[in-house]
């Protein structure tokens, strides 16, 4: 029987080499993180729908990277919290906000890119935002 344990580890039934079921999820956690980000996403629209500066950002015809760290500026949301909600690398993340277009992937990756950034901070329309801030770089392959 220990040799049997040794080579089948602890969880493992003896002679039979047929592990016992683990819980891969923990559903209690996961509702908190969904209630979590349910609470963020309505104070955000809160701030959008009160802040003046969002407002003229997003009525401008040409929309820059700065713009959209003037956006997460007056939302109080760092750029390493847009990191991790979206997967995008922080220096693709940091190139778009200082228009480093040289730094940044091709305009198909990168129209995704400010799709997720948007979402991110709920700003709304994501689709004409994203079409007017990539209209407004210089023709990128």
């Amino acid at each position: 029987a220990k040799y049997d344990q040794t080579l089948n580890g602890p969880d493992m039934e003896p002679h039979r080499g047929v592990k016992k079921p683990v819980s891969i999820f923990d559903i209690r956690r996961q509702s908190a993180q969904i209630h979590i980000r349910k609470n963020h996403t309505a104070e955000l629209k809160t701030k959008i729908s009160q802040s003046r500066t969002i407002a003229e950002i997003l009525s401008k015809q040409e929309i820059r990277g700065a713009d959209f760290r003037a956006i997460r500026n007056e939302l109080g949301v760092t750029i390493e919290a847009i990191h991790q909600e979206t997967k995008i690398r922080l220096d693709y993340l940091n190139s778009l906000e200082e228009d480093r277009l040289d730094k940044l992937p091709a305009t198909v990756f990168l129209k995704g890119f400010v799709k997720a950034y948007l979402k991110s901070l709920c700003i709304d329309p994501v689709d004409d935002i994203s079409t007017r801030y990539i209209n407004s770089l210089p023709h990128k392959n």
